[in-house]
């Protein structure tokens, strides 16, 4: 990452290297200059792509302790929050920067207190809105704003929320889109906030050919059976999909009376059973 272009500071190079980063991806060689310039930013790319990285960089070089509230980054999971903020500490090694997941589930007061002292916040629409509502959260400060994976805001209803709280940030900030598509309504988003941003399309990392598809026709009464042998047999680790929520606490239960390490995730679990 030690690149004229990128014109990265000696400590954030450093830090990089001893997390094994030592070449930008095609994504970060694109974004991060632009930001460094003040620009904004209109992205399409995916998942492991680097965007994260992309945009935490740079934000991170530009703030200082004593800034105050510098960055808000909207997204629209709790544990996206928590991904991308544990993102931000690990590459502010030495900086001593306030960063502040924000998100619903999890205790109001709690979280007011580190607003207090926070220089970056990563959040979720509802609690960021819920904090703003309250009087707990100002955004007077707030000089760059991040979307990120906008289309997936847009399809779970947050657009609403989204606007109320770019209308309480600075009119003079810089706005970083990131979407995975760029449909109709992510483009009208952009033209509403984004000021002559760089447009930024990055080719898909993983093409059609490369994925496998497996269909089996199946029992219900042998489908538990089907699903055992595949991830003994295929599998070092997986992700199984069900179509309800108590399906999911079923499905682990068998699965690890069959030998295999499996674990429930759902919508009825509180914070701390999800994070754990």
């Amino acid at each position: 990452m030690n690149s004229p272009q990128l014109r990265l500071s000696n400590s954030m190079i450093s830090v990089l290297q001893r997390n094994g980063i030592t070449t930008p991806t095609p994504i970060q060689e694109e974004i991060i200059p632009a930001i460094l310039d003040g620009q904004d930013v209109l992205a399409q790319s995916e998942t492991g792509s680097g965007k994260t990285l992309s945009f935490a960089i740079p934000i991170i070089e530009q703030t200082h302790r004593t800034s105050g509230l510098r960055a808000l980054v909207i997204c629209p999971t709790r544990e996206l929050a928590v991904q991308i903020a544990g993102e931000f500490t690990k590459f502010a090694e030495g900086k001593a920067l306030g960063i502040a997941a924000i998100y619903g589930g999890t205790s109001i007061p709690q979280q007011a207190k580190r607003l207090a002292r926070a220089n970056i916040i990563v959040g979720t629409p509802g609690r960021l809105i819920d904090l703003l509502e309250r009087g707990m959260l100002h955004l007077g400060t707030v000089d760059t704003v991040v979307l990120d994976e906008a289309d997936r805001m847009l399809d779970m209803g947050f657009i609403k929320d989204i606007e109320a709280i770019i209308r309480r940030v600075p009119k003079e900030r810089k706005m970083l889109m990131f979407s995975a598509t760029l449909a109709n309504d992510i483009e009208a988003l952009s033209r509403k906030y984004l000021r002559h941003p760089k447009h930024v399309r990055m080719a898909a990392s993983v093409k059609p050919e490369f994925l496998r598809q497996t269909y089996f026709q199946t029992t219900t009464d042998q489908k538990i059976h089907l699903l055992v042998h595949l991830l003994k047999a295929e599998r070092d680790l997986a992700l199984v999909f069900c179509n309800r929520k108590h399906v999911t606490s079923r499905i682990a239960q068998q699965l690890v009376r069959s030998g295999v390490q499996a674990r429930c995730l759902n919508g009825n679990m509180n914070q701390k059973q999800r994070e754990r």
